[in-house]
Order: structure tokens, then C-alpha cells, then sequence
């Protein structure tokens, strides 16, 4: 995968399938790195910002599931994602009572 991210940076897909394999073996830091920069690249991937959001409230990087969240929101509204925008918004409600 890192081949293939050498050879076009500016994927955003390549970034969100990396950050799937970083997730999937547990190195948080690193998928969240490569899920921001998906959504840098493409600010509407909603799916990029929602898994980043699930991912940093399962380790408790509250600030950042927050910003997360919002950003899926955001993209969803953009895009039609009407699932993404319905689970994310349950999501943020749920995370805003738990920091309160």
C-alpha cells in the first residue's frame, strides 16, 4: 500500500485504505493521520470523517471524535449521505453528554 501511496500522495482513496489497515492493526495515530489527510485532500469524504471520529472516541481523543464528527456532518450534508449524517449526529449528541 505504501508503494501505492508513493506513487499518487494525492489519493485520497489510498489514504482512507491505509488508515483501514492502520486500524485494523490497532496503530491508532497513524490511521487517524492517514483519515485527515483523506479529508484534506476531499473535504466531502464523509466516510473518512466518520470512521476517524469513531476511531478517536475509542481512544478517547474526545476533541478530535468531536471535530470528526462534525466534519461527517458536514460532508454527508454535502453529499446526500443521509446514513452518515443520521449516525454521526448520534454520535456527537451521545459524545457532548459524556463531556458535560
Amino acid at each position: 500500500m505504501l508503494e501505492i501511496l508513493e506513487m499518487d500522495p494525492t489519493d485520497p482513496v489510498t489514504h482512507f485504505s491505509l488508515a483501514n489497515l492502520y486500524r485494523e492493526d490497532e496503530d491508532i495515530q497513524h490511521a487517524i493521520e492517514h483519515y485527515r489527510k483523506s479529508t484534506d485532500l476531499k473535504p466531502d469524504y464523509s466516510a473518512a470523517w466518520f470512521e476517524m471520529a469513531k476511531l478517536a472516541e475509542k481512544d478517547q481523543q474526545w476533541s478530535v471524535a468531536k471535530e470528526a464528527y462534525e466534519g461527517a456532518m458536514r460532508a454527508s450534508g454535502s453529499t446526500g449521505d443521509d446514513h452518515i449524517l443520521k449516525a454521526a449526529a448520534m454520535r456527537i449528541k451521545k459524545l457532548t453528554k459524556r463531556l458535560k
